[in-house]
């Protein structure tokens, strides 16, 4: 096939995968729309509320937009040369009659340059990507979407177009956030001009004789009717359809993002207090000692420390202040006595991988190898 074609089929793909982006900048300039023009300007009549609503809406919609566009724009961390092979231990690589000689050319390039690496294969030997031609930082994983490896790496997320790594995490977590108090904000403000536009008042049990004519030629005593009132109003030929429809559909979409966006939030409030990622949730990384979930897990304070730093005051701004440069990560200093479930992990990971004409081995200790396997997959 001709370059040129290629080209062409490679600026199409690339394109396709900014789709979901454009969807989602969709929504959020109709939902701006929809709300300040349609509900509160249009349909909203106290004053009071409406500069209310606006001032919470805006505020919701500025930081949840802010952390959307950090999230998309931040770019993956640098790898250092020094984790990167040279050509002519890459053609030693390359010539390794075995994987016992490829990990000790690993790990002679990872004792010369002296890189902070703990997490190793299933097979026990360093982590290497062969289409980077690097050594792999800890918490490090090939991204076979961004074609690059991404420190940190959490998952790919379509709706970004990007990685969700160490370096916008915190923007995304903030951007799920917002966005679920936006939708929860947004929906609740909405529900009562969707029952008012939509519901008719006889399916909620709403008697009309008992609410004023709309000519005003009632004069009979009435007691307090002002919820029923406003739902009587929902045939208004004043309200035109286009403000019915925003507001439906208002309704729906921030109620339906609510509701999932708050499954995702309080996912990854689990994982960052827990200092884990979602690659690592499913696989556990494998230290010196073997699998390990809880590795990286400082505590919740320090982990919080670590994601949004020390200044308290900036933990809800989508401003850079995660700490650490992605490259090397503190370790929980040993297995403690609360630690049973993962010594558990580990004497299961070893009974696994050992021989079956060899007999029962010591328990786990805190340092040694593990017995080779097979090795790093690719994300």
């Amino acid at each position: 096939m001709p370059k040129k074609s290629l080209g062409c089929i490679g600026l199409l793909i690339a394109a396709t995968k900014w789709l979901p982006v454009l969807v989602t900048c969709t929504i959020f300039t109709w939902g701006w729309y929809a709300y300040t023009f349609q509900l509160v300007l249009f349909s909203m009549e106290l004053l009071v509320q409406k500069i209310l609503c606006l001032i919470i809406f805006n505020i919701l919609y500025i930081f949840a937009l802010w952390s959307y566009l950090q999230t998309i724009s931040t770019p993956h961390g640098r790898i250092p040369i020094k984790f990167f092979l040279t050509p002519e231990i890459s053609e030693e690589l390359a010539k390794a009659s075995s994987d016992q000689k490829r990990d000790d050319i690993l790990a002679y390039v990872v004792k010369r340059n002296d890189l902070p690496v703990s997490c190793r294969t299933y097979s026990g030997g360093i982590r290497y990507c062969e289409k980077c031609n690097l050594i792999k930082p800890d918490r490090c994983h090939h991204c076979s979407i961004c074609g690059i490896c991404v420190l940190k790496m959490d998952h790919h997320c379509p709706w970004i177009n990007n990685c969700v790594s160490f370096t916008n995490y915190k923007f995304f977590v903030l951007f799920l956030g917002y966005t679920f108090a936006l939708c929860l904000f947004v929906a609740a403000t909405t529900f009562p001009y969707f029952l008012r536009f939509w519901i008719p008042p006889e399916s909620l049990g709403i008697d009309k004789s008992n609410l004023p004519n709309s000519n005003g030629t009632d004069t009979m005593p009435k007691p307090n009717y002002d919820i029923g009132q406003m739902l009587s109003n929902n045939g208004e030929s004043s309200v035109p359809f286009s403000t019915k429809f925003h507001i439906l559909f208002l309704f729906f979409v921030s109620g339906m993002l609510s509701f999932g966006v708050m499954f995702l939030f309080c996912y990854h409030i689990f994982l960052l207090l827990n200092n884990r990622s979602t690659l690592e949730s499913f696989r556990p990384p494998l230290m010196t000692y073997g699998p390990d979930k809880n590795a990286f897990n400082l505590g919740r304070r320090e982990n919080l420390m670590q994601l949004f730093g020390r200044s308290k005051l900036l933990w809800l701004v989508p401003i850079y202040t995660t700490e650490g440069s992605g490259l090397s990560y503190d370790l929980r200093p040993q297995l403690g006595n609360a630690d049973e479930e993962v010594r558990q992990e580990l004497l299961n990971h070893r009974n696994h991988n050992q021989p079956p004409n060899q007999g029962p081995q010591q328990p786990y200790s805190a340092i040694g190898p593990i017995p080779r396997n097979d090795g790093d997959t690719e994300v």
